[in-house]
């Protein structure tokens, strides 16, 4: 585990920098200088550049982590030819993608005409910003699997916020008008496309290889029906990050996108830790089904569930004691994120509580079965929804959202068990919740401060400081443990 904790560990760094860039972005500068209306179509166009490019890739990127290990042992990589084949669907996957955009605006228009014509207006921009997000994650995969998941992370989470950053402030120097502003903010993810593509051909690993090998035509078969099984996965990975938020758009409008959002973007500060592990962990449990090692896919699965449960408890811990100071920073017209933000966290500790349990499933000799899971999610996913926002508004999206998760992950969760008795759980899971409990009911039951950023600060201290000590004192988490006598170590050694 020495490897995914390293590179998880700095993964995770870069990630919280771009997520405060982020912050500065999303939460503080795009509500003070434009719109409710804007700040929607800001995030549905992220969201549904997102949906489609992970479509576009037609599956083939999760069969390149599935068979890469089996490739790379067979054959030299300027004789590796399953790269190749992975640009080339998601070459397929780009024309049918620009024929459906080119084809149907009416579609786009029926749907979103009526509640959201500001993004029937600027659907156009969703091509480029695509188009270029595609290309980052064909790259980004690739990198998983050579071992160069710090890079990949880095990429992703940075340079489009540093350009995004620039660009709002441009426009509030009124350099730029707001047309321009959103055209440029369409090529986002270019930058991060060059810098992957340089770090790639610099190291070599990867070669565009057009000659069929013999691996290929050995495996053929095998890997053309993973990969139509697997596209599901891509909806299953990318559907509860989108659908929410573009039904919101459709049925209720881009302001109420905009308050769900933000709720979102707090959200997402939970799972980077997930997010930073799954790269270099999908690589290692693609490798331990192939050696058929079975201890190291135990041991992947409880340090993965315990420590990603560990942080997750950690920043809801911060967070939602915090919930009220960042609705007086905003305005009461976003009074909604506190609910909305308890119902996804709750769904998202127990997801993150869950460990490995999608890459474990979907790696084995059984990933049809996850095929049908995934299917089975889709629908329910939409359906949920769809229900509980005509329901309750923006409250029933993050209802149905979590609902939805919820439901997956126990599917997953059985599956492992009947197939490999394989679980997440260890005694230290319900110690990690019962420190979690701990912590935070004093900082709950703490009176307001009178000032927010006071309160803030000593809220969140308060709760870091009984937390992180239950946490180290019991040796819940040898990995944390581990660190944390690692950087004493370092603090003795520089005195």
């Amino acid at each position: 585990m020495g490897i995914v904790r390293k590179q998880s560990f700095m993964s995770s760094i870069f990630m919280y920098v771009g997520v405060a860039i982020g912050a500065l972005n999303v939460m503080i500068l795009i509500p003070k200088f434009f719109t409710k209306e804007e700040l929607g179509l800001y995030n549905v166009l992220l969201d549904c550049s997102l949906f489609f490019a992970s479509l576009i890739t037609l599956g083939s990127l999760s069969t390149f982590v599935k068979f890469y290990p089996v490739y790379s042992s067979h054959l030299k990589p300027k004789e590796n030819d399953l790269p190749f084949w992975a640009i080339l669907t998601t070459f397929i996957g780009t024309v049918l993608f620009l024929a459906f955009c080119l084809l149907f605006p009416e579609l786009i228009e029926q749907k979103f005409g009526k509640n959201s014509k500001l993004f029937v207006d600027n659907f156009y921009l969703l091509i480029p910003l695509t188009l270029c997000y595609t290309g980052i994650l064909v790259m980004e995969t690739f990198c998983w699997m050579t071992k160069k998941t710090v890079v990949s992370n880095f990429v992703k989470e940075v340079p489009f916020r540093l350009v995004i950053l620039l660009l709002i402030i441009l426009y509030i120097l009124k350099w730029i008008n707001w047309h321009q502003f959103f055209f440029l903010f369409s090529f986002i993810y270019l930058p991060g496309v060059f810098i992957l593509l340089f770090t790639l051909i610099k190291d070599g690993s990867i070669r565009i290889v057009a000659k069929t090998s013999y691996v290929t035509k050995r495996l053929y078969h095998k890997v053309v029906t993973f990969t139509f099984f697997h596209f599901s996965g891509l909806l299953i990975n990318i559907l509860p990050k989108t659908i929410d938020a573009v039904m919101l758009a459709s049925i209720n409008g881009l302001e109420s996108t905009a308050v769900y959002s933000m709720s979102l973007y707090c959200l997402a500060l939970m799972e980077i830790p997930q997010r930073s592990m799954i790269g270099i962990a999908s690589a290692l449990i693609s490798e331990s089904w192939k050696n058929k090692d079975k201890a190291k896919l135990k041991e992947i699965y409880h340090k993965t569930s315990l420590n990603l449960l560990i942080v997750s408890l950690l920043i809801f811990g911060v967070m939602y004691p915090n919930m009220d100071n960042l609705i007086r920073f905003e305005g009461e017209g976003y009074a909604l994120i506190k609910p909305i933000f308890l119902i996804g966290a709750i769904a998202k500790i127990i997801d993150m509580g869950m460990g490995m349990n999608q890459q474990i499933l979907g790696n084995s000799k059984y990933w049809r079965i996850d095929f049908f899971t995934s299917s089975v999610f889709v629908v329910l996913t939409i359906g949920v929804n769809y229900w509980a926002i005509h329901r309750w508004g923006v409250i029933g999206a993050a209802i149905g959202n979590a609902i939805c998760l919820i439901g997956y992950n126990f599917l997953r969760f059985f599956y492992n068990w009947k197939l490999f008795r394989l679980q997440p759980f260890t005694k230290n899971t319900f110690y990690s919740l019962l420190v979690g409990g701990v912590a935070i009911t004093p900082v709950l039951l703490l009176p307001y401060l009178g000032n927010m950023y006071i309160d803030t600060i000593v809220r969140a201290g308060v709760f870091t400081a009984i937390y992180s000590f239950g946490i180290l004192y019991f040796n819940i988490s040898s990995d944390f443990s581990d660190m944390y006598r690692m950087f004493v170590r370092k603090l003795k050694t520089r005195q």
